[in-house]
């Protein structure tokens, strides 16, 4: 079933189970899968440049073809694979970026990123992944649009990121819903550069940069493409999620960049710097609470300007006041994954009189000390946030 390659584990073969292992120092990534119907589940990473990586082959137009380039498949190698309860460190690297060094390690091929993968029917779930410099999570496009062959991720707690989260970039259909997770510290929380392929729901997440251990003046989001108006982000749907940037920005973009059939729809961003949206292609949804201490209503008319709508700031409570702004001030849109109590759907991550449940992350095995050197949770965010209380 397995090989030794620049691995800890290849594995070649299909309906293999990957369990309960500590797998430390692959040189190039810690587990290889080639084969279909993989499961990865309980097992500690670290000390690796690659958690998980599932090879496939991507071909993208050339940048020199001119005109409107068409969006070629990509071809992957496997399917059905499953990563849960699973847990990844790329320590040092999130503190060494905080400090300065990021164009250093990135440069230098050491950063660490915990899985690369992209083939249909992928689940991500239940996982602690923390301490990198480069990309946490690096999902690509599966080739298809069939509602058999869609992905998740969903229920992760991905902490301290010196670089990308979670970087979509496919050239071929997504199909991919992510959704109930925490991310927590980061240079950028979430970065859809680019989605040329399409089918990518991201709903019901928790973005959180602590004004103890979060980068300054970093964005919730980013967009773009390198290969330019030809080959547009599109197909993206950013709804009911809830942000929470004390010392960060709305978002990032790229120059000269095209945007089709994409939505941003019911969140609600709080944010330290106020900006300017200025994406003509890319409208926003009136139906999004856009608040801060320094927010100026006209870089965003066509939003919601109000007072911050959470229960509390310090420490952070995520759930809504009764009198928020927030509260039915949702559009109902299909396939929202999202249940109203009210007249219309609440804005953000938690309907009004909804709990937030988050199983606690990480190998089922490590109940105690058993892993050293975790990150701590800042004061902030009470641990019942992420699980961990």
């Amino acid at each position: 079933l397995f090989s030794r390659t620049l691995a800890n584990i290849t594995v070649k073969a299909d309906h293999v189970v990957i369990e309960g292992l500590r797998l430390h120092m692959g040189v190039g990534a810690a587990v290889v899968v080639h084969g279909n119907e993989v499961t990865v589940r309980d097992c500690y990473i670290s000390g690796t440049h690659m958690g998980i990586c599932q090879p496939d082959e991507v071909k993208l137009p050339p940048h020199e073809t001119p005109g409107e380039r068409p969006i070629t498949p990509s071809n992957r190698t496997s399917r059905g694979l499953t990563v849960e309860y699973c847990e990844f460190s790329g320590a040092p690297g999130y503190e060494w970026c905080k400090k300065g060094f990021w164009g250093g390690l990135y440069a230098a091929n050491t950063s660490a990123v915990f899985l690369i993968f992209g083939g249909p029917r992928s689940v991500v779930r239940h996982k602690w992944v923390y301490d990198s410099s480069q990309d946490h999570l690096q999902p690509r496009g599966n080739g298809t649009s069939s509602p058999d062959d869609a992905s998740e991720i969903a229920y992760n707690l991905i902490q301290n990121c010196g670089d990308d989260t979670i970087e979509f970039d496919s050239a071929s259909p997504m199909n991919l819903r992510v959704h109930h997770n925490v991310v927590l510290e980061g240079l950028c929380l979430l970065s859809v550069c680019p989605v040329m392929g399409g089918g990518l729901t991201v709903d019901h997440n928790i973005f959180y940069n602590s004004p103890e251990n979060g980068i300054r003046s970093g964005p919730w989001l980013k967009l773009g493409t390198p290969w330019g108006k030809g080959l547009p982000t599109r197909g993206m749907r950013l709804i009911h999620n809830t942000v929470v940037q004390p010392q960060g920005v709305f978002q990032w973009f790229g120059k000269d960049q095209r945007y089709e059939n994409n939505v941003l729809e019911n969140n609600i961003i709080y944010v330290a710097q106020s900006q300017p949206w200025d994406v003509p292609d890319f409208p926003l949804s009136r139906h999004n609470l856009y608040c801060g201490r320094k927010i100026d209503p006209q870089h965003m008319p066509e939003l919601i300007h109000a007072d911050q709508p959470f229960v509390s700031l310090k420490p952070i409570d995520f759930h809504l006041r009764p009198d928020s702004a927030a509260v039915d001030a949702g559009a109902a849109g299909k396939d929202y994954h999202h249940q109203s109590r009210g007249k219309a759907p609440d804005l953000g991550a938690i309907e009004l009189g909804d709990t937030w449940e988050f199983p606690r992350p990480g190998p089922r095995w490590a109940t105690g000390n058993e892993i050293p050197n975790r990150p701590t949770i800042p004061a902030s965010l009470p641990p019942k946030w992420v699980g961990l209380e």
